[in-house]
């Protein structure tokens, strides 16, 4: 019996890392990164803004119309609630390659690139780990972040938007 309460242990101290950390994928956080971006750099401000709409545009579109519940499923009654409940594609890998192509874009530092790359993974590792994704759906997360972030920034750099 007391190796079974170790373990348990273990998971529920496992489970309370993901929970903090799956927060850094989610919009709170990257309203805090915006935030902490104006007046510091507004070109940032308006790219990372301009991508997360766009990516929560078709995100929500893809929830929608491919709906697929999640690995443990969430009761809904409405369509706000169905949203949420939908498993595919993961917005909160999507929202941490946004961050990451960014940034990175914008602070080529080899540190910051690594240190991000690793964030973005434990984040999308924490989806799969608290039951809110599989690996398909995060997969799919991620490149809804980067295709967002990669035309949005060529279109903005190339003039075509703002």
């Amino acid at each position: 019996m007391a190796k079974s309460k170790k373990t348990t242990k273990k998971i529920n101290c496992a489970d309370k890392f993901f929970k903090y950390i799956t927060f850094l994928g989610g919009s709170p956080f990257f309203a805090m990164v915006l935030l902490l971006f104006i007046g510091l750099n507004n070109q940032v401000v308006l790219e990372l803004f301009s991508i997360y709409v766009v990516a929560m545009v078709i995100g929500t579109f893809l929830k929608l119309v491919f709906f697929k519940e999640r690995p443990k499923p969430m009761k809904y009654k409405n369509i706000i609630q169905k949203i949420d409940a939908s498993s595919f594609p993961s917005m909160h890998s999507a929202r941490m390659n946004i961050l990451l192509i960014v940034l990175v874009f914008h602070y080529p530092h080899m540190l910051l690139m690594v240190g991000l790359s690793v964030l973005a993974g434990i984040v999308c590792y924490s989806r799969i780990h608290l039951l809110k994704h599989d690996i398909v759906d995060v997969f799919s997360g991620v490149n809804l972040g980067i295709i967002c972030a990669s035309v949005m920034l060529y279109l903005i750099q190339a003039g075509i938007l703002f």
